[in-house]
């Protein structure tokens, strides 16, 4: 529909883009250009380190665009149109506004979250949040009073030797570590820290509420132990739920992740009630569903997945890897097509419709790849059997059954029937 250049002389990163109740896109990210393109009424001219643009619905205007003196990492619109942005403040010469919650730095990169009019000329208002260590902010959301929930890392640890600890306020939950990922309420006005709580090792990524204004967040992690008993599906990522006052950690659920501080959770949403639906990365294996799309991929590779969480955060309700993924939203996934003659696919998130095997791998890793003769594999598709899965059965002379599950169809040796492991 449209595809264009939005960017200076040197560097330009966009980190983050949103629609408007327009069609317009709004993009924030970093910028190295002295000659980015800002609009005559942009709220900074001169040349900063990160960037806020408002696009046309058909992608032939620049409707706004300003300098921002910090880098943006995430960004989001509140039904009244305006803009909030959070990200890393590196130097002293970022701006906030008189009456903010924090006006000056307080180490050597703070996290920052600022308000805009839609039209990017006027700042509400701009607010560190820091110690003295180094912070930084990459999750935002704001509920309909305007309230801002900001999430990232901090390395200003509550207690020890930290001279300017993270503003963690009276009564939030602060994990084990006392630093790492951490969530704050900012208010409307910018002037009020309302809560701050750290989880614990890690980082936060993303952050959704929902009605009740209980907030679900997503991120990274060391691989640090799951608050939930026996929530354990992974490694490397976390996706946790906290009271809506920032006390209360409710569950912490470990999930396969790339194992580093560096890994990012890419998307959190809330599917209904509780349900929350976390996107990743990872080498690891994850544990796919029946109904799953794609319920394996290839061993040693860096793949994509989503899991759909219960309430209790104990266990997932989905699971599928994400082959070439583009977006996942609360109701499908975009995917880069396969077929030449388009450029994405969408697919529902659960209900996929039509009979198919959707892979063949082993029967003990669930990897999928080249099968050797006699090894025992799994097969997994879509109504391909019955409801409840077949396995392995020996017959009166002590060997492998060739016939299972009444109603399935196969020839030879070749068994097709749920999950039925067999022999090729």
């Amino acid at each position: 529909m449209y595809a264009t250049y939005l960017g200076g002389s040197r560097s330009d990163i966009i980190r983050t883009i949103t629609i408007d109740s327009s069609g317009g896109a709004y993009v924030t990210g970093s910028t190295t250009s002295p000659d980015f393109p800002v609009s005559p009424a942009a709220n900074q001219r001169s040349p900063g380190s990160g960037f806020i643009a408002r696009i046309s619905r058909d992608g032939s205007t620049l409707l706004a665009s300003t300098y921002v003196s910090g880098e943006p990492w995430n960004l989001v619109l509140d039904a009244a149109g305006s803009v909030y942005a959070a990200g890393v403040a590196r130097t002293a010469a970022f701006t906030t506004t008189a009456g903010a919650f924090q006006i000056t730095p307080k180490g050597g990169m703070d996290a920052f979250a600022l308000k805009m009019d839609g039209g990017l000329s006027t700042v509400v208002y701009s607010t560190l949040l820091g110690g003295s260590l180094d912070d930084y902010a990459s999750a935002l959301a704001v509920d309909s009073q305007g309230n801002a929930y900001v999430g990232g890392f901090t390395a200003s640890k509550i207690g020890g030797s930290v001279e300017r600890p993270f503003p963690v306020t009276t009564g939030a939950y602060v994990g084990p570590g006392g630093g790492g990922a951490f969530v704050s309420e900012i208010s409307p006005d910018g002037s009020k820290l309302i809560f701050a709580a750290i989880l614990g090792d890690g980082f936060s990524h993303g952050i959704v509420l929902d009605s009740s204004k209980n907030i679900y967040i997503g991120g990274g992690t060391n691989g640090g132990p799951s608050s939930t008993p026996g929530a354990s599906l992974g490694s490397g990522s976390f996706a946790a739920k906290l009271s809506t006052d920032g006390a209360h950690l409710i569950y912490e659920t470990q999930l396969p992740g790339y194992p580093s501080v560096i890994s990012q959770l890419y998307s959190v949403n809330l599917i209904e009630g509780d349900h929350f639906l976390v996107w990743d990365s990872t080498m690891q294996q994850v544990p796919t569903t029946v109904d799953s799309s794609h319920p394996c991929t290839t061993e040693g590779t860096m793949a994509s997945y989503m899991l759909e969480l219960n309430s209790s955060g104990s266990d997932r309700i989905y699971g599928t890897y994400l082959p070439n993924v583009i977006a996942v939203t609360a109701a499908g996934v975009w995917s880069v097509s396969q077929d030449p003659t388009k450029l994405l696919d969408w697919m529902p998130l659960h209900g996929f419709g039509r009979q198919r095997m959707t892979c063949v791998s082993s029967a003990a890793t669930f990897y999928s790849g080249p099968i050797a003769a006699g090894e025992f594999v799994a097969i997994f598709g879509i109504d391909i059997g019955p409801d409840q899965p077949a396995f392995l059965q020996l017959d009166q002379n002590g060997k492998v059954g060739t016939s299972r599950a009444a109603g399935a169809e196969y020839s030879g040796d070749t068994h097709v029937a749920g999950f039925l492991s067999h022999r090729q």
